[in-house]
């Protein structure tokens, strides 16, 4: 039962994320991708796995890996406004690994992570290029797209789960950072329907920053004292009512 849950939770959730995006637009389905459906689903099953005390410094490196991914944002989106969407991929992955390489080297204090994920998104929206126009379709989407977004999502949360007693809580938390859902989303909207498109889901995925840097701030600090059920409760609470509270009134 434990194995099913870690390799279905996350394809539910990004099936629900993709019928959202579709209802309600690329910044909305975003924005709900944003939300810590890779990280969340994997921090509670290393917790049940490794231990409270574990997923909790785990999460403060988390924090961290937040400032890596605004890196990917605004690497893939300066890069499409010349490049397709392969080129802008390669290097917002590769500014990603960068980034996480130079946050490990930093001082590991709880005001500074938290500096990092709570500021970074907000200066990555401000400093996110204004493309022109409208969003046009350039092509129809590929029906195996979103199978194919639904099986990387949960082999790489069985990878990250099974991985963290290996890898050690620094690393462990920067990976749960990877940008998955971004990596899922952006290139498809990219193909599809132009830069513009793949800015707007980077948007709505950095506003998603926020309401995941709560949920990683509240399993740092209060998962050991208050447990797995209510830190973990506490967490999922505060990450959707920030985020859909910045869905209501978005960051210019």
């Amino acid at each position: 039962m434990f194995l099913l849950l870690k390799l279905f939770a996350t394809p539910v959730l990004i099936f629900l994320t993709a019928l959202a995006a579709r209802r309600w637009g690329p910044v909305i389905g975003g924005g709900i991708a944003g939300l810590p459906f890779i990280s969340g689903p994997a921090s509670v099953f290393i917790a049940i796995m490794q231990g409270a005390g574990f997923a909790s410094s785990v999460a403060y490196s988390s924090l961290l890996g937040t400032g890596a991914g605004c890196c990917y944002c605004l690497a893939y989106a300066y890069s499409a406004r010349r490049m397709g969407w392969l080129p802008s991929l390669i290097i917002a992955l590769a500014s990603y690994m960068l980034a996480a390489l130079a946050f490990k080297a930093l001082p590991q204090r709880m005001l500074f992570g938290c500096a990092v994920a709570f500021l970074g998104p907000i200066l990555a929206l401000f400093l996110l290029p204004r493309l022109p126009g409208a969003v046009e379709i350039r092509q129809a989407q590929p029906p195996w797209r979103l199978p194919v977004q639904m099986a990387c999502g949960g082999i790489i949360v069985f990878l990250l789960t099974e991985l963290s007693g290996v890898v050690g809580e620094q690393w462990s938390g920067l990976l749960l950072t990877f940008p998955v859902m971004s990596s899922l989303m952006t290139p498809f909207a990219h193909m599809a329907f132009g830069a513009k498109a793949a800015v707007l889901i980077i948007r709505g995925l950095l506003s998603g920053f926020l309401g995941a840097s709560c949920f990683t701030t509240i399993v740092a600090v209060w998962l050991v004292p208050l447990g797995l059920p209510l830190g973990y409760g506490l967490a999922v609470l505060a990450s959707l009512a920030v985020s859909f509270a910045i869905m209501l009134c978005p960051i210019p």
